[in-house]
């Protein structure tokens, strides 16, 4: 079942590839008691674009918890990079599924402006229920979905967000995952955060809340990117 599983990670990485507060505060004290320099600062932030290699500003391992692994990474020329990490503890036995991520599938274009990013966004597709529950089945042979219902969340920072909440048999194996896009700036984002089920088969309780904290922290990766 484990080598299933890991199957199931490098392969949703290849069918997302397919688809294609300090600083913050500082700003505020700056243009205290003048609203006309706050709304020009305000104005300046949001024209900033965000600069650099897609491979770098994806969110990396050693900003994943300590127990996550590289499974591969693969850029799709020089504007998009996907990334796939395990965590190989839950890939073994059972013993991580209570509190544990199974995997984390990342993928980040970055383009010329806001406007392209932002019909990227919408060209990606794959966010309506029959699309999840069609990419389950096409990019893990033989898993069979149980569920895909939107996941109503915000994230600072990004522009848009759209998510939903995974749940999936996948040999004999409960698995739930949270998918989140979002847009910031000039950038489009993936995330696929799975993990196992409980003993229980239910869904782990700190699920929701780590795969949202690994989502906060690439749209803030993002926007610290901003020149």
């Amino acid at each position: 079942m484990r080598r299933s599983i890991r199957s199931c990670c490098v392969l949703l990485a290849a069918a997302i590839a397919g688809s294609g507060g300090a600083c913050r505060k500082s700003s505020e004290d700056q243009t205290a008691g003048n609203p006309g320099a706050a709304a020009t600062r305000v104005t300046e932030v949001s024209q900033r674009l965000i600069r650099g290699d897609p491979g770098t500003l994806v969110i990396q391992r050693e900003e994943l918890p300590t127990d996550f692994a590289i499974a591969g990474g693969e850029p799709k020329g020089a504007s998009e990079y996907s990334q796939v990490y395990f965590n190989p503890q839950a890939l073994m036995d059972e013993s991580g599924a209570e509190t544990g991520l199974l995997g984390v599938i990342a993928n980040l274009t970055v383009l010329d402006a806001p406007a392209a990013a932002s019909q990227r966004f919408t060209d990606q597709g794959g966010l309506e229920i029959e699309s999840v529950i069609k990419d389950i089945q096409v990019a893990t042979p033989g898993a069979e979905p149980l569920g895909a219902e939107p996941y109503s969340t915000t994230i600072g920072g990004a522009d848009k967000v759209l998510a939903f909440r995974v749940h999936y048999i996948l040999d004999d194996a409960h698995v739930f995952e949270y998918r989140f896009r979002f847009r910031v700036a000039n950038a489009v984002g993936n995330l696929i955060i799975s993990a196992l089920a409980t003993a229980e088969g239910k869904e782990p309780a700190t699920l929701s809340s780590r795969a949202r904290s690994i989502a906060e922290r690439q749209v803030a990766k993002l926007n610290s990117a901003r020149r």
